[in-house]
């Protein structure tokens, strides 16, 4: 069922520093914890921009989840099980399709929001708040259906939508990194001086804190959750996103799925983290270097320039620095 919209209402706070104000909006959306700062010169301002892109990202989540049968996501879905289909869609919902298009493309296949039947086969069936609650779904293993369509079967004109084949599509990592993007460049068209949206770990970052500083970003150490960070970046107008196999996890698999033999990623990577310009480029960068796993995903991020940190599954950790 839909969360209502009580279940959905964020914290609101304020912190004052020398150059401004900082509100928060801290709660639960897209499936995930949820923050948005925005600074201002008065917090009225401020509370007001987090309110809006709080509204936002819940717009996102109503149109894109999975999880609500009456969004354009799962509209797109239930239509396109046979034949060819042609679905009018918003302007957001085209947005988020040319992104998992993208995405797909420049990962070379490895991002793929076509796998949407094999993350369910693997469990991930239900809301991940349900499925910790009631238990781990039984994980199965799909078989090959020549009948299945690609994202290269979904093509995009206008507000219309074509799925010339059978094709079931997931937002998943691609949707939180997309909204982040969008929320914090609105939060600055609107005239703050510092926004920074984390959506379940991807998160864009642009302008200062209250104190006037950047913003700083603290990356997590997976191998344990109550250890220290690693690091921490300091950033301005970019993004850091995280791929891990230790979060979204149950008994039998988790939810990030091999491309290659559609079951939950066997590879040597525990945790990726990966610094972009924007949150959909670092989601899909984080993703793609853990299901490569150690050797090729870091020689596939230093070909690109990227900063990154990757834990192995041994607890090994591996720094990749931009431009090195």
């Amino acid at each position: 069922m839909p969360r209502t919209a009580a279940a959905t209402a964020p914290k609101r706070t304020c912190d004052i520093g020398t150059a401004g104000v900082t509100a928060y909006a801290t709660g639960r959306l897209m499936g995930t914890d949820c923050q948005i700062r925005a600074t201002h010169r008065w917090a009225a301002e401020g509370l007001a921009a987090v309110d809006a892109g709080w509204a936002a990202v819940a717009e996102c989540e109503r149109l894109w989840s999975r999880f609500r049968p009456d969004s354009e996501l799962c509209r797109i879905n239930e239509v396109g099980r046979v034949g060819t289909t042609t679905i009018e869609v918003s302007a957001l919902t085209v947005t988020l399709i040319a992104a998992m298009k993208w995405a797909y493309s420049a990962s070379g296949g490895w991002v793929d929001p076509s796998l949407l039947p094999q993350v369910i086969a693997a469990g991930y069936d239900r809301d991940f708040q349900d499925l910790s609650a009631n238990g781990p779904a039984l994980a199965t293993t799909p078989r090959p259906d020549p009948e299945h369509g690609t994202l290269a079967d979904v093509t995009v004109q206008g507000n219309e939508i074509t799925l010339t084949r059978p094709v079931r599509l997931d937002s998943g990592g691609v949707g939180k990194g997309l909204a982040a993007d969008l929320v914090a460049d609105s939060i600055m068209r609107e005239g703050a001086l510092g926004a920074l949206v984390n959506l379940g770990g991807d998160i864009r970052a642009i302008g200062c804190d209250q104190h006037g500083c950047p913003w700083t970003i603290y990356i997590a150490d997976e191998r344990a959750t109550d250890s220290q960070p690693l690091t921490s970046w300091e950033i301005t107008d970019s993004a850091v996103a995280t791929s891990s196999v230790t979060r979204r996890r149950w008994a039998g698999g988790h939810h990030l799925i091999d491309p290659r033999t559609w079951e939950p990623s066997q590879s040597d990577v525990l945790a990726s983290t990966v610094a972009a310009h924007d949150a959909l480029a670092a989601e899909v960068a984080a993703k793609t270097a853990l299901l490569m796993g150690l050797a090729a995903g870091s020689e596939w991020l230093a070909k690109r320039n990227t900063t990154a940190v990757l834990t192995g599954t041994d607890g090994s950790i591996h720094w990749i620095d931009a431009g090195e």
